[in-house]
């Protein structure tokens, strides 16, 4: 999930800090900066009003309309390079910004984009101290970890640049918009079938959290579906899904 803002509550926007035992912290910095320098011209209280509009967007694209969405994300031109470039949730955050126009507002997508990176940001590094205080990750996991946010938010960045947004070609195949989406159809499917899986198990009481029931899912899988995703992913990979599905 790309986006929760309550991960605000203890990384502020304007003045959230990493500390040098977080992984990579001198690359986050450089993200954080970047972002910041973006938002250099909004003034607190637009800055929390975007938040605020990009938080009922998300869950409005996530609600009831999600389905939907995905229907009109098969009508985007995207194109191979597209997926061979951006992570899926980038790809849906593309989708929003096409569907929800931003005017007559203090701010644009530039923006929201860079608030954006900063929740991720913030995540990494909440979720990172969390690991440090209960020990609960080895180091190799926690580096691991932080770098994929990093790539995430660094993804969700480079659309502050209008020039770096994939632009559509109308002229690509639908044989070839086919293929890039199957690419990460298998994981799709994975999701949904965990999702019927929560749903068969929710009342129970063979588990007694979302984390839980991820970890108990993930180990049930046989081998060919557990190598789709590395195993210091996969309980972050399905609570992240289960959450935007339930919201």
């Amino acid at each position: 999930m790309i986006w929760d803002k309550s991960y605000f509550d203890s990384f502020g926007v304007t003045d959230g800090q990493t500390d040098t035992q977080f992984p990579y912290f001198d690359q986050a910095d450089r993200i954080i900066i970047r972002s910041r320098e973006t938002l250099a011209t909004l003034t607190a209280n637009a800055i929390q009003s975007a938040i605020e509009e990009f938080d009922a967007l998300y869950t409005d694209f996530y609600g009831e309309g999600f389905h939907e969405h995905m229907g009109a994300r098969l009508l985007r031109d995207e194109t191979i390079e597209d997926y061979q470039r951006y992570h899926p949730e980038v790809l849906d955050l593309l989708l929003i910004q096409d569907a929800y126009p931003i005017k007559n507002k203090p701010f644009n997508w530039s923006h929201i984009d860079a608030i954006i990176a900063l929740n991720v940001i913030a995540r990494a590094v909440t979720e990172d101290l969390s690991a440090r205080d209960d020990q609960s990750s080895t180091d190799q996991i926690r580096n691991h970890e932080a770098s994929e946010y990093l790539l995430l938010a660094n993804e969700v960045l480079s659309l502050v640049e209008p020039a770096a947004r994939p632009a559509t070609d109308n002229t690509q195949s639908l044989n070839a918009r086919k293929a890039a989406r199957a690419k990460h159809a298998p994981r799709d499917e994975l999701k949904q079938e965990f999702f019927d899986w929560y749903a068969r198990h929710d009342d129970k009481r063979t588990f007694t959290s979302k984390n839980q029931a991820a970890e108990k899912f993930y180990r049930s899988l046989p081998e060919h579906k557990r190598n789709l995703i590395a195993e210091s992913n996969a309980k972050r990979f399905f609570t992240d899904a289960l959450r935007a599905y339930l919201k």
